[in-house]
């Protein structure tokens, strides 16, 4: 009978320590979005970085699908509306950013075309209005400050219908030499 070395106890020890110290994909990921909602993409990526293997990830993920935890589509559409609703961004912002969480384009889309229209105009209104409360500006705006206005709506991701509209409903009797005509780009 051979006698074992230290060396390969080691060897042994060290490899049933690694089995046994890999993360477990889907408990990490039940807990991880206990605290919050995520996306299949960005779930995926931080259970990568904690070292969880790829196949138990995708095993994970099914499971999750299957048990409705995690689903894309209502996290879109929820993150949509309370962007527009709480930090009243446009449907042009919220689209990049929900592409930027691992949305795919066809389901960003969908999700902003449904703020579309009069929701989004009533948000570029809002967040005129409080841009000019904040910034302490009163009807009539002179044409600088109602470039800066449109400028300050578009940096928040409005499309140019809805800048427009904020813009001419907003009572700011706009000097004829700065017309409100936007093209979206």
């Amino acid at each position: 009978m051979k006698q074992s070395t230290n060396e390969e106890l080691k060897e042994d020890s060290s490899e049933a320590g690694k089995s046994a110290a890999l993360p477990d994909a889907k408990d990490m990921a039940t807990s991880l979005i206990s605290y919050k909602e995520w996306t299949k993409s960005a779930l995926t990526q931080r259970l990568l970085k904690r070292g969880c293997i790829q196949a138990d990830i995708d095993v994970a993920m099914v499971w999750l699908e299957e048990q409705g935890l995690i689903d894309d589509r209502k996290y879109a559409f929820e993150f949509a509306s309370s962007r527009m609703r709480t930090r009243l961004w446009g449907i042009i912002k919220i689209s990049a950013e929900l592409k930027k969480r691992g949305i795919d384009a066809t389901l960003a889309q969908e999700a902003t075309t449904s703020l579309k229209g009069e929701t989004e105009e009533a948000a570029a209104l809002a967040a005129l209005q409080k841009w000019l409360r904040i910034k302490r500006f009163t009807p009539p705006l002179s044409s600088a400050v109602a470039f800066k206005a449109s400028s300050h709506l578009r940096s928040k991701g409005f499309t140019g219908q809805a800048i427009g509209f904020a813009m001419n409903n907003n009572n700011n009797e706009c000097p004829e030499e700065y017309p409100v005509v936007y093209e979206d780009q």
